[in-house]
C-alpha cells in the first residue's frame, strides 16, 4: 500500500509538471491510467475511509482489515486454530497474493513503459 501511494503521488506530480508540454500528452494519459489502476488495487487491499474506530460500521472492511482481525480471534482460544480459521486465512492470503501479483504486473508493465516515455522526454523516471 505504501508503494502504491508513493507511485500515485509521483504520478500526480509528473502529470502536473508536464501539463503544459504538448509532447507529453501520451505520457500524461499513461500516467493517469496507471494511477487509476493503482487506486483500484489499493481499494481492494485497504479501506482508506477507516480513520477512526467507528468507521468500520460505515465502511466495508477490505483484505488488510480482514487479515488483521484474524490473529486476535485465533489467539483468543486455548486450543489450536480451527480448520475454519485456516480456511479463512488461506482464502484471504490467496486474494492478497492476487492483488500483489496484479501490482507487480502494473509496475513491471505499465510503469516500465511510462518510464520509457518519460526518459524520451528527458525527465526523471518514476521509482518504486
Amino acid at each position: 500500500v505504501n508503494t502504491i501511494r508513493s507511485l500515485k503521488r509521483q504520478l500526480g506530480e509528473w502529470t502536473t509538471r508536464l501539463a503544459d508540454d504538448e509532447s507529453a500528452a501520451e505520457a500524461i494519459a499513461a500516467a493517469t491510467h496507471l494511477s487509476e489502476q493503482l487506486h483500484l488495487v489499493e481499494l481492494r487491499m485497504v479501506q482508506p475511509e477507516l480513520t477512526s474506530d467507528g468507521d468500520s460500521l460505515n465502511y466495508r472492511e477490505m483484505l488488510f482489515e480482514k487479515l488483521s482481525a484474524l490473529p486476535p480471534v485465533v489467539s483468543s482460544a486455548d486450543a489450536r486454530p480451527t480448520a475454519q480459521s485456516h480456511a479463512v486465512y488461506d482464502k484471504l492470503a490467496g486474494q492478497a497474493d492476487e492483488e500483489l501479483a496484479h501490482l507487480a504486473n502494473l509496475i513491471d508493465g505499465e510503469l516500465a513503459r511510462l518510464n520509457t516515455q518519460l526518459a524520451a522526454l528527458g525527465v526523471d523516471i518514476i521509482g518504486t
